[in-house]
């Protein structure tokens, strides 16, 4: 139960060796003319000056917990067990948000009575350059419409909203009742992951079009290494997202579009394969699920060998038709 004096807003911070921009995060928070919230920052480990650099802002509103470090999913767990706001927002150290944020969705939130708010955002790019993403849709959508704008978004305009974590109003109350939390063990799709869990309690939403949040994409280096890919859970999570629209009345459109996505992970899974090992095929093989091979019928035609080669189970080929395509680019690479 919420008790009577408890923040609108709790407002979830994970913070990792972000000393070069959480500065600018908490100063973007702190200016707000909506003061009703409550900012709890969990400082995940941080080898960097990211913690005496929070601990220079002096606001009674701050709740800095400082842990070893576990990763972004626990500490971001660990903020809402911390809460008491009777929504839940979740911020990342290395964006900002806009003056006048926060009043625009409160507004908004005070105006619908809805299970989940959601709205826009701001994409600032390496170059300066900004782009706005906005929700197609606007206003308050009951279940079975919200479900079908949820696969459109991800899966159809592939604009993402659905599934950033920071341009959402999640229930408290829901959170705390429904036993939801971040999976530690996810590396992709760990916001996604939680939201999917969340829809499934959402009989209304209403969709509003504020993109006053910042999220920031920095520049890769040659350092920069690309974590790996565990194609066989992110295949898992488009599979809830299949069971939960499959009463939808969009159901057939929507199913589509979700196999079609794990039909495309799963070609992604064997051409990144690195290195390309006979046994790496076969275990990979055997670890396919059967709404792979029914994805596997959804995909794009340039892929059609080898698409036939894996709904036909046919190891050695595979292997092959993979390590030769490997070859092919590496001789071409070296000759440009």
């Amino acid at each position: 139960m919420i008790q009577k004096g408890e923040p609108a807003l709790s407002i979830i911070i994970p913070v990792y060796n972000m000393a070069r921009y959480v500065a600018r995060c908490l100063r973007s928070i702190l200016e707000q003319d909506f003061i009703d919230y409550e900012l709890i920052i969990i400082d995940d480990g941080s080898t960097d000056d990211s913690a005496s650099i929070i601990r220079q802002f002096s606001d009674s509103r701050i709740n800095l917990i400082s842990t070893a470090n576990h990763g972004v999913s626990y500490a971001r767990n660990r903020g809402m067990h911390e809460a008491k706001g009777r929504f839940l927002l979740f911020i990342d150290a290395d964006d900002y948000i806009s003056p006048g944020y926060f009043h625009h969705i409160m507004e908004e939130a005070e105006a619908y009575e809805a299970d989940l708010y959601v709205w826009g955002l701001t994409k600032d790019s390496a170059d300066g350059n900004q782009h706005r993403i906005i929700p197609q849709t606007r206003g308050l959508l009951q279940r079975d419409e919200f479900l079908h704008e949820m696969v459109q978004e991800q899966y159809a305009r592939h604009q993402g909203i659905m599934g950033y974590i920071a341009n959402k109003l999640v229930r408290r109350e829901w959170v705390i009742h429904h036993h939801l939390h971040f999976s530690p063990g996810l590396v992709l799709l760990e916001d996604y992951d939680f939201f999917l869990s969340y829809y499934n309690h959402v009989q209304t939403a209403y969709f509003f079009d504020e993109s006053g949040y910042h999220y920031v994409a920095h520049p890769s280096t040659p350092e920069t290494k690309r974590p790996a890919v565990d194609y066989i859970s992110l295949i898992d999570t488009h599979r809830r997202c299949m069971h939960l629209t499959k009463d939808s009345s969009h159901s057939d459109e929507d199913y589509r579009l979700l196999l079609q996505a794990i039909g495309k992970l799963s070609i992604a899974m064997f051409l990144e394969l690195r290195p390309v090992t006979l046994s790496q095929v076969r275990q990979l093989m055997n670890e396919m699920r059967p709404w792979c091979d029914a994805g596997l019928r959804f995909i794009h035609p340039k892929q059609r060998r080898l698409q036939q080669l894996l709904l036909r189970k046919r190891v050695i080929s595979a292997y092959l038709y993979l390590k030769f395509r490997l070859l092919y680019f590496s001789l071409r690479n070296n000759k440009v």
